[in-house]
């Protein structure tokens, strides 16, 4: 009997790391601290708990910024899912959309530099002016 045993090919690559952040590879697998050198597979999580940060590389040369207290999902190789804190992207130029999905709403750009962030409380208006509130996805 053969068994062959499939590989995640991997999507991003640590290249800087300052405190101590985390990622787990696999939805069952546990937190590993990351360093520079690490490659990470899609569906990987990461974290930076406290002060810590992490930048990757993607193969399409994208470059991804995680900042202090936040995590984020790796969906694709354009595509990530930012759960908590803030991200700043350099999307490279391509035919296919750069996309960041948040509770909030989603970022989607074929290649510019922008940041995501989630706030744990975004006030809802602003003084003085009209009342503001942020764009939300629609169904």
């Amino acid at each position: 009997m053969i068994c062959l045993v499939r590989t995640r090919r991997p999507l991003a690559e640590v290249v800087a790391v300052t405190g101590s952040p985390e990622a787990s590879r696999l939805p069952w697998s546990g937190w590993e601290t990351l360093a520079v050198g690490d490659k990470l597979p899609s569906g990987a999580s990461l974290r930076t708990n406290g002060p810590a940060r992490a930048s990757l590389r993607l193969p399409d040369g994208s470059l991804v910024d995680l900042g202090p207290g936040s995590r984020m999902v790796l969906e694709g190789p354009r595509e990530a899912r930012l759960e908590k804190g803030r991200a700043w992207v350099s999307a490279s130029k391509s035919a296919d959309p750069w996309v960041v999905e948040t509770p909030e709403g989603r970022v989607r750009t074929l290649g510019t530099v922008f940041s995501v962030s989630l706030e744990s409380e975004v006030p809802a208006t602003k003084a003085p002016g009209p009342a503001t509130s942020p764009e939300r996805r629609s169904p």
